[in-house]
């Protein structure tokens, strides 16, 4: 039989046990704070990091062009474009785009003018010209006097397809410099290199189509050392 009594009040009980009382309640209500308070810190941190890591991605994105190579062509005509010698060379190819030394549009970014006919070569050369690159189709067309006075201009000659042996009797520009130079393969696309300098003579060599963005930007690189300049300077030769 139950007695009757006092209801298990918490205000009815002694201030010892309702201070304890009192100590389990704030202590239980004070955890879930100090949780909501480390996961407020935690997920600022979060969201700071996202943010990083976002527009880290979007900055290698944008530098990478979407994560995709460049084409050949496009290297090819980035390095083009830094031809010391853009608009001073003149380059006497075939018709068919197929057998030029490059494409036309990195061709054109070079600054290299493009001419079919040895008439037009002619009409393209003027003083500031500074290298004539021909392609062995047109041998029999040209006047290789006009030729050799270019070379004693000073102008680079690029021969296409002929080997340096050949470029007396081809083109009328003597090779100038001795040296042990190979015979390429008419199968081959190459080219062989010369120039007259008030140092001394140039020539060079090489394939083009073995590694033609390489290859092609050598050419160049090759042209703008052996190109004679109107103030060269020849104190020092």
């Amino acid at each position: 039989m139950r007695t009757s009594g006092p209801s298990p009040n918490p205000v009815n009980r002694p201030p010892e046990k309702r201070r304890r009382w009192s100590s389990a309640v704030l202590s239980y209500l004070g955890r879930p704070l100090k949780w909501r308070a480390r996961d407020k810190v935690a997920g600022v941190a979060f969201l700071s990091l996202t943010a990083v890591v976002v527009g880290a991605l979007v900055w290698a994105d944008s530098g990478s062009d979407g994560g995709r190579e460049p084409t050949e062509d496009a290297q090819i005509g980035t390095r083009a474009a830094q031809n010391p010698l853009a608009g001073r060379e003149v380059y006497l190819g075939p018709d068919d785009p197929r057998h030029l030394i490059a494409s036309l549009d990195v061709l054109d970014e070079s600054g290299i003018e493009v001419v079919h006919s040895f008439a037009d070569l002619q009409a393209s050369v003027d003083k500031t010209t500074a290298a004539i690159i021909i392609d062995r189709a047109f041998a029999a067309q040209l006047d290789r006097d006009w030729v050799r006075f270019q070379y004693e201009r000073g102008i680079v000659i690029v021969g296409i397809g002929i080997n340096m042996s050949e470029m007396p009797s081809a083109l009328g520009a003597p090779v100038g410099v001795s040296g042990d130079f190979g015979s390429y393969p008419e199968s081959r696309l190459f080219y062989s290199l010369v120039a007259k300098q008030p140092c001394g003579g140039g020539a060079s060599e090489d394939y083009l189509d073995l590694h033609p963005q390489g290859q092609f930007n050598l050419l160049i690189h090759r042209m703008a050392n052996q190109a004679t300049t109107p103030n060269y300077d020849t104190r020092g030769c």
